[in-house]
């Protein structure tokens, strides 16, 4: 009889260890309620706008607001800094910006309270991206910080300015917090690149 008991016991135990360490996990891995539908899970594109379509970006972060804009259609100058100065972009630093923005996908869609924006690193935000295409119209994309395994980061895409008592964050891919965190001269295009592109190539001088 005794046995048993001890048992029964170990038993019970061994249940209610499982159910700490269950609420545990959830509360660790699930900070809030995960409201996406299964499209989302999927990994529904951020936008669905192409690279060709953007013809200028606005990059605003705590150290630096800079404007770039369209100024060619090939390479090896297709974008130019227009503020808070006037030089030749890096297409490297804009190529890999245009691709985060293209080809980067949603993960999940929290929904979240109003009041717990800056938990998620979105009051203020770590990085705001303007984008204006070729049609004029416009799309906004509101980074925060990292999740915990800074696989990814927490945004805000194309939001509409409701001050509700809830709203939608997203988790995107980590590469769009490396695409907008550079100083202005890693922004402006290197000048042995300068160099070598040929409209600074001087002209052969004409034969007598």
């Amino acid at each position: 009889m005794a046995m048993k008991l001890k048992i029964n016991t170990l038993v019970l135990l061994l249940v209610a260890l499982g159910f700490g360490v269950g609420v545990w996990a959830w509360e660790q891995w699930s900070p809030v309620e995960d409201t996406a539908d299964s499209s989302l899970e999927m990994g529904e594109p951020l936008f669905s706008f192409s690279e060709d379509d953007i013809e200028q970006i606005e990059v605003r972060t705590a150290d630096l607001d800079i404007q770039f804009e369209r100024t060619a259609d090939t390479f090896p100058q297709v974008w130019t800094i227009r503020a808070p100065i006037q030089a030749p972009a890096d297409e490297g630093a804009i190529a890999f910006l245009l691709s985060q923005l293209t080809t980067g996908r949603r993960d999940r869609t929290l929904e979240i309270p109003t009041s717990q924006l800056a938990e998620f690193g979105l009051e203020p935000p770590t990085a705001t991206v303007d984008v204006t295409l070729n049609t004029q119209a416009r799309h906004q994309l509101i980074l925060g910080g990292a999740d915990f395994s800074r696989n990814f980061t927490y945004v805000r895409i194309d939001p509409d300015g409701a001050n509700g008592e809830t709203l939608e964050i997203h988790l995107a891919p980590f590469g769009l917090l490396d695409a907008v965190d550079r100083s202005l001269s890693e922004w402006q295009q290197p000048p042995e690149a300068a160099e070598a592109t040929p409209e600074s190539t001087p002209e052969a001088a004409p034969k007598p």
